[in-house]
């Protein structure tokens, strides 16, 4: 665990006075309001004065980044939707009273569904950790590796849209 000196806590608490965060979000929020336009303004700028593209691309590749940063943020929302539905679906164990009734397989409630809760509890925790460490990383790190992250966050989602649905067929069948 890293210790705060105080220069930096100072500079914490100045800037958490000052709303400098949220004045970099508003700036940064203000970065993609009208990149279209400007990005065809660009591609045309760039076309009369070739030597001008190796800017033009770097700077298009910045904001392809950042608009992956900020779907990665909305796929963690997602995330936890997805993860939310597929818990609801125990919800209809509460008309269950007794879990051991056998059902026309030959398997109790608690049997048919205990490998996949305990694979369901460990992904949840895998998914935590996952969206934890995306958290704590810098913004230019979520920026650079946003692809990279991208593709890890999508798999929970689909791994837990395919949980529902195992979830859903062992309960119908009893």
């Amino acid at each position: 665990m890293s210790t705060v000196t105080p220069v930096v806590s100072a500079a914490i608490t100045a800037i958490e006075e000052t709303h400098i965060s949220e004045v970099v979000q508003d700036g940064i929020n203000m970065f993609i309001d009208g990149m279209p336009v400007l990005m065809n303004a660009l591609d045309v700028v760039a076309d009369l004065h070739p030597f001008i593209g190796v800017a033009v691309m770097a700077f298009k590749t910045v904001y392809t980044l950042e608009l992956k940063r900020r779907e990665n943020e909305k796929t963690i929302i997602a995330l936890y939707v997805e993860m939310k539905d597929m818990m609801t679906v125990l919800l209809q164990l509460q008309d269950m009273r007794d879990d051991r009734v056998i059902s026309p397989g030959q398997q109790s409630i608690e049997d048919r569904l205990r490998a996949l809760v305990q694979k369901t509890a460990d992904d949840i925790k895998a998914c935590s950790n996952t969206c934890d460490t995306y958290s704590r990383k810098k913004l230019l790190a979520k920026v650079f590796q946003g692809p990279m992250w991208d593709a890890k966050l999508l798999t929970f989602v689909s791994l837990f849209a395919k949980q529902r649905t195992e979830f859903e067929f062992a309960l119908s069948i009893h």
